[in-house]
């Protein structure tokens, strides 16, 4: 069956690639043909929606089992998100990429389920606990965030010495004391943690735990380390000698010494993935909030050398950290 493809003009620079691979869906509220259907839809036209978009149709054009038929909706453009309830209306799927599609696709009435990407784990678990009805069906998510986990893996492997790491958080980290200390002796770290309550300048308390610390490890919380904070607190880190360990690769470029993160390249990946075994299972759910399945390292080498220090190439790092993840998932029930 022919498809009529509904893709804004502006996107077509580089969704032309994807139109030999992929069969296309109808336009928005056009009937559907038998085959799996799913609407992406982005918060607006920027590289970076693009880029994950371009690689959820890279993973689905390399389907040939399961075909899916993609549409995408951008919500920069009024002319297309104007009842955007009908638009998504008879879709198997809708995929939201980024916080405002995200949010906007969750408050609709009625939609298909929805799998949102390029989110920060804040804003998902927020949008877990909205209702769940027939008409608004579940809600999932692949975040950002990385796990903390993660993060102490890359410590432990980059710094042998490292017996000290202090911490930073706030009633937005969803980090207890308890799950620190249970941190602590699961990687036999001295974890050192100070809360900073809302409203408050963290230099202080940033301070305590800069005195007692081998290395800083900066989580995603929005209210410590945010672009207003960033530079603050790794000038402060840097002036006392203590590297700092990030989750975005923009924190490296600023001076962190490492940084676990993951490429919107690497999201759009994963969410194929989930795309495809959403189509596969019986139950046609996707496992609640996902942290990223793909991830890269990045060191600032320049401060490794500041800082007297020597560290392993990062695709090194990067495989012993899958590969000790890997095991973990085959030992876990």
């Amino acid at each position: 069956m022919s498809s009529v493809i509904a893709i804004d003009i502006r996107l077509t620079r580089f969704f032309a690639v994807l139109l030999i691979a992929i069969t296309m869906a109808p336009r928005p509220g056009q009937a559907q043909s038998d085959a799996n259907s799913v609407a992406v839809v982005t918060s607006n036209n920027e590289d970076i929606y693009q880029e994950v978009t371009k690689s959820i149709g890279g993973v689905l054009a390399g389907s040939t089992s399961n075909p899916v038929e993609l549409s995408f909706i951008n919500l920069g453009d009024s002319t297309l998100t104007e009842n955007l309830s009908r638009q998504i209306t008879g879709y198997d799927l809708v995929v939201s990429v980024g916080v405002s599609a995200a949010n906007t696709i969750a408050s609709l009435e009625e939609r298909p389920p929805l799998l949102a990407v390029l989110i920060p784990l804040q804003a998902a678990q927020s949008l877990s606990q909205s209702s769940t009805t027939k008409s608004r069906p579940w809600t999932s998510a692949i975040v950002l965030d990385q796990p903390i986990e993660r993060q102490l893996r890359l410590i432990k492997l980059i710094t042998k010495g490292t017996k000290s790491v202090g911490i930073l958080l706030s009633t937005s980290s969803g980090l207890s004391k308890e799950n620190i200390e249970t941190l602590s002796k699961r990687f036999t770290l001295d974890i050192h943690s100070e809360m900073v309550k809302p409203g408050e300048n963290f230099i202080r308390e940033l301070g305590f735990v800069l005195e007692k610390t081998d290395i800083f490890l900066a989580i995603p919380d929005p209210l410590i380390f945010n672009r207003q904070t960033a530079g603050n607190l790794l000038q402060s880190a840097y002036r006392r000698r203590v590297p700092v360990i990030g989750f975005a690769q923009s924190h490296v470029k600023a001076g962190a010494l490492a940084a676990v993160y993951s490429s919107p390249e690497q999201i759009g990946r994963h969410a194929g993935e989930a795309i495809l075994e959403f189509f596969s299972s019986d139950e046609k759910e996707i496992n609640g909030i996902q942290s990223p399945r793909y991830f890269s390292v990045a060191f600032n080498r320049q401060v490794e050398r500041s800082l007297g220090l020597v560290m392993p190439n990062e695709a090194e790092i990067e495989l012993e950290i899958r590969s000790l993840e890997h095991s973990l998932e085959k030992t876990t029930p």
